[in-house]
């Protein structure tokens, strides 16, 4: 085997495992402040007045 295209074949593989990475990292980040969002909207949005009765009809 050629020694150069191993070598090149494996600075290859490390570069798309680091980009790999680099993508999974920014896809944390954006679902975690997605969730931050969703959170703060239903604090917002919260009434603990509402649900506590039910009015049954028979």
């Amino acid at each position: 085997m050629d020694i150069a295209a191993i070598s090149t074949g494996l600075a290859m593989n490390d570069l798309r495992q680091q980009a790999g990475i680099a993508v999974l990292g920014q896809a944390l980040d954006s679902a975690q402040q997605n969730s931050q969002a969703i959170v703060q909207m239903a604090q917002s949005i919260a009434q603990p007045h509402l649900g506590g009765n039910i009015d049954v009809r028979v």
